[in-house]
């Protein structure tokens, strides 16, 4: 509409602001407001975010938290396509036999090193987490933990020989078999004296004991010529939440099994309270503040009726009419963003200096990311924006004649 006067950017701001530091208490309250809202919620979810949380990641990547391990024989032989088949289940990762003890336990010393070392061996292969990123072992290759590698005196790609006995026929034979140390684990992956060695290497020590074979120990990869079952076994779930799964289709089939049931079950279910306390918090939290705000801002509006008809009358359209509250809106959400990072900061420093050492070792116990952040100034922003949206169109429907009659 030609000339009509039209508000300019800079003359909003200046007017949005000076009628909000005109009235700065009411803000400040209203900021407030949201900063006792968002504040514990930041703090609640940083909780989660750093102890509950590390705490599954840790066990994520813990093998020994993933671990469900034979109990026992089996009733029933296991073939090799049954191993097979759970190797394709959803829930695992990695599944292996475990030969009799007969070939597990093995004597290693290096030539011109320390004297032997008992260690026991474990079948491994490839997609074994206790792996982690080294190779798995093939053939005459063993990978060893840190403590058998220490007592052995012994460093990745050094030779060492495996001494087995056997009575056979009433008589005492010994061989050396020659092993290559193909890796070391890292401490924290197994702590006893241990070597992960390929199924066949385990299979040849099962049979040369036996008496049953002479096995060529350049060849161990080689398929046996006979099928083989077994009694026992070793697999891997994906995930700790998936473990539980996995040990219910093994029991369905009739197989006892171990696995860390009291811890998995106390961190997922620790997990799933703090969730569920956040969520209520969130709720009950959030909607006290919108009703708060709500109030706080229409009662303000309604109180510049004729404020806001004067504009209307002097021709500035809705569009303008309803970014004054809305622009003031914003500027609250963000004081009271900028006033609860504040409180979850202290909160953070107090709960880290008086349970961190207990709770959660050489990490945060309270952290948030900066989409955690973000998102929470993004919900105060809506929350605050939302009323003073209403109340802002609802002026600007206003009839000014009738509000500025008595003037």
């Amino acid at each position: 509409m030609t000339g009509i006067p039209r508000l300019r950017l800079s003359q909003l701001l200046r007017l949005a602001y000076s009628d909000l530091w005109r009235e700065r208490w009411i803000g400040v309250a209203a900021a407030c407001v949201v900063a006792a809202t968002l504040g514990p919620l930041w703090t609640l979810l940083g909780l989660q975010r750093g102890a509950i949380d590390a705490v599954i990641d840790r066990m994520e990547r813990d093998p020994r938290m993933l671990l469900v391990d034979s109990e026992g024989a089996a009733a029933d032989a296991l073939a090799p396509a049954w191993f097979e088949e759970v190797a394709r289940w959803p829930q695992v990762s990695f599944v292996t036999p475990k030969t009799r003890d007969i070939a597990n336990a093995v004597t290693l010393y290096r030539p011109g090193g320390t004297r032997p070392v008992d260690v026991t061996l474990v079948p491994s292969g490839v997609g074994d987490p206790v792996l982690g990123r080294a190779e798995p072992p093939t053939g005459a290759a063993v990978v060893l933990t840190q403590a058998a590698a220490q007592a052995l005196g012994a460093g990745i790609g050094d030779s060492l020989l495996m001494q087995l006995t056997r009575e056979l026929d009433g008589r005492r034979e010994a061989v050396a078999v020659p092993l290559r140390l193909q890796s070391v684990l890292p401490a924290d992956a197994d702590g006893t004296k241990s070597a992960r060695a390929s199924l066949g290497l385990l299979l040849a020590i099962l049979d040369w004991r036996d008496g049953v074979a002479e096995p060529q120990w350049s060849s161990l990869d080689v398929a046996p010529a006979q099928p083989r079952s077994y009694k026992r076994f070793r697999a891997y779930a994906k995930s700790i939440h998936v473990v539980g799964a996995l040990v219910e289709r093994l029991q369905a089939q009739g197989l006892a099994v171990r696995w860390q049931s009291a811890e998995i079950a106390s961190a997922l279910g620790m997990q799933r309270n703090l969730r569920a306390i956040f969520a209520l918090i969130a709720v009950v939290g959030i909607v006290g503040a919108a009703v708060s705000l709500a109030a706080l801002q229409v009662a303000n509006i309604n109180r510049k009726r004729r404020e806001f008809a004067l504009l209307k009358l002097l021709g500035h359209g809705r569009s303008w009419l309803m970014s004054i509250p809305v622009m003031q809106a914003g500027t609250i959400a963000l004081v009271g963003a900028a006033l609860a990072y504040g409180l979850y900061a202290v909160a953070r420093i107090a709960i880290g200096a008086w349970y961190g050492q207990h709770l959660l070792a050489g990490g945060a116990v309270v952290r948030l990311s900066s989409v955690d952040l973000l998102g929470g100034v993004l919900g105060a922003s809506i929350v605050s924006g939302l009323p003073a949206l209403w109340a802002g169109w609802r002026m600007s429907r206003l009839e000014a004649a009738d509000e500025l009659r008595d003037i």
